[in-house]
Parts: structure tokens; sequence; C-alpha cells
């Protein structure tokens, strides 16, 4: 999901540093994988890497950074920390802990990151400390582009484009090998910025809607986000959530197999060609409308008469939310609608047989 980057970016536009501590490799039991990061500034603390006495020795080292009593390296540095015999946790394996620490004006490498992240496109980052300074790289499915030092390691970040598997090491070596010990600085660090399989494409940006999104935002890969009233979304939004005001119908039109679609926007008439236009598709991972068990039964009729049948309306998810929540408050629909989506996605990951890839 990289959210990271968005984390990062808060830091800075509150006008401070911040430390990026990322989980770039672990062997054995380890509270979070590869690609499980925090970002850390003098007064807040985004994101986890698992909890624990790993986390609380890593925000200290994140802090002496800040304060300037132990500054970090351009381009960071790794850490390996023994979870039984060193932090005394009952995991028992080992981390490998990647330090970064960022300016409040942030550098041109990660603003075209997230340019990247904003566009759709995946990419994926590559750095490597060296005698002159940090090399960087960044790899498109239009190539390759940056320092030619890091062009061995191409073909491995090349297979993040498409997703990174859960457990994947996020070193390697310049032979594109994944090495014995990752503590070594010499490594390339390779970040996948990428959409992974939780998608969601939201229509209505009216109460529950903006709820919604709050409660989302930190879980769900990509939020497009789709409303014709321009100033009905916040004026600040996630990296990746992507505002649309254009033809609700063409992200539709457009969107990947297995996306999940949630309809409750201010107009009932578009609410039901827009369940339409998903039904006929048939192949996305979840459809669910606002509403009661008469809206249901309004649509259903008109959808039968448009030739769709019963079986096409069982996949209708309306009322939407966990059973056992009434209350119409938009924060607690949106908590329900949001353990439903969760639900949904194991199901799907279960399916597929085994997690569906996200993005580090």
């Amino acid at each position: 999901m990289s959210m990271w980057l968005n984390d990062i970016r808060q830091a800075a536009v509150a006008g401070e540093a911040s430390v990026l501590v990322s989980v770039v490799a672990a062997r054995g039991s380890a509270p979070r994988e590869p690609g499980a990061s925090m970002v850390v500034s003098p007064t807040r603390l985004l994101g986890t890497i698992g909890g624990g006495n790993l986390e609380y020795l890593a925000i200290a080292r994140a802090r002496e950074a800040l304060a300037g009593s132990s500054p970090l390296p351009e381009g960071g540095e790794v850490q390996r920390f023994v979870l039984g015999t060193d932090l005394r946790q009952c995991c028992g394996g080992v981390a490998f802990l990647h330090f970064e620490a960022f300016e409040p004006t942030l550098p041109p490498w990660l603003l075209e990151a997230a340019r990247l992240l904003e566009a759709g496109e995946p990419a994926v980052l590559l750095s490597r400390r060296c005698a002159e300074g940090v090399a960087r790289a960044v790899v498109t499915a239009a190539g390759f582009r940056g320092d030619a030092s890091l062009k061995g390691a191409e073909a491995v970040a090349r297979q993040g484009l498409t997703g990174w598997e859960r457990g994947q090491d996020l070193l390697w070596s310049a032979t594109g090998e994944k090495p014995r010990d990752p503590e070594k600085q010499s490594l390339i660090l390779l970040r996948p910025m990428i959409t992974g399989d939780f998608r969601l494409l939201l229509f209505g940006a009216g109460h529950v809607g903006r709820a919604l999104v709050r409660v989302l935002e930190p879980l769900v890969d990509q939020i497009i986000w789709s409303d014709g009233r321009e100033d009905e979304f916040p004026s600040e939004l996630a990296a990746n959530v992507r505002a649309e005001t254009g033809d609700p119908f063409a992200l539709i039109e457009g969107a990947p197999p297995g996306s999940l679609y949630l309809l409750m926007t201010h107009n009932h008439a578009l609410d039901l060609a827009l369940c339409e236009a998903v039904l006929q598709r048939r192949d996305y991972g979840y459809l669910g409308l606002i509403g009661s068990a008469a809206k249901r039964q309004r649509f259903e009729r008109h959808l039968r008469e448009e030739g769709l049948t019963d079986a096409d309306l069982e996949r209708l998810v309306c009322p939407i939310g966990v059973v056992g929540i009434s209350t119409k408050q938009p924060a607690a629909i949106a908590v329900a609608v949001a353990a439903e989506l969760l639900q949904v996605r194991e199901r799907l990951a279960a399916a597929a047989g085994g997690s569906l890839r996200r993005s580090a």
C-alpha cells in the first residue's frame, strides 16, 4: 500500500523531519513481515513494525537521529535484532530494520515516487549506499531509469511490479541474489510502489463515504472515490486515495477484474444505474449498496426487467455492513462496512489459495 509515503508527507506538511523504519528482511518468526514500516517524527508515530521491545528500541533509535545525538547516514542504515536472546521476545526470530531520515523538504526521488503511485503506475525504487553517496534508480513497466550500478537487481525488482509476496526480502545483492547477511550496507534496497489486490471503487462522497474513507485509508491498497460534486471531497487525500469527478461508468468499465465496489451516492437513480453496470460485468469481487431491504427489493424488480437473473442478484450485498450493528451514525456504518470488506478480502484470499499480494 506504500502508506509509509503518505505518512512521511503528513510529517512534512506539519514541518517535521521524520525517520522511516522498515522491516527489510526476517529470519524465522518475527512480529511483522518485510515491507512493514512505521514513520517516526518528534511528535507522532504512524504505522507499526509489530510492537513489543523491537518497536520500542526502533522508536528510540529514530528519535536519537531526529534529536541529532546519533544522526543516520545518507541513504539510511540496517540494524539486526535477534528477538529472543537480545530483546527477550518470544518470536525467537531475527528482524533486519532499515532506518532512513527525511527532512520536511522532501527529496525529488520521493516526490517522483508519489507521482507514480498517484498515477497508478507500478514501480520499484532501488537504492544503495556507495562511496559517492547514494545510488538510486526506479524500475517501471517502461524500463529502468537511474544509476547503472543498480542494474543487476532489475530482474528482481521487476518481479515486484505485480506484487510483492508476503515474506519477500527487500534487500538484495548487486547481482540480484538473496544475501546471506542482510546487515551488510552494500546491499540494494528495493521498495515496491504498487497498488495491491485490495482495490475499492467507492461511489459517493457524502457523510458515510467520507467516514468510510477515513477508516479504510490504512487498510486498502487503492480507493478510487467517485462523486461529481468536487466540493464534497476533503482538501487532503492519502496517497492511495484518488478522487474522480468524471464519468463514473467509465471507472467501472476500466476497473480490473476482482475489484470491490460500494455504491452510496446522493441519487437513487444513479445508484441503480451503477449497480446494473457492475452486475453486468460479473467479474467483481464484491458489490455493496447502501440502503434498506426495501431499497433492495425495488432495485431487484428493475434489474430483473433488465435481464439480470436471480443468480446475479444474489451477489448484491444490501444492506451492507457486518450483522448486529443497527445504529445509523456514519462513523459506525463505516466501521461495520470496513469489517465486512476485510471479511470479503479474507474469503477472496482463501479462494485464491493463499494471501493476496499486498504492496510494501
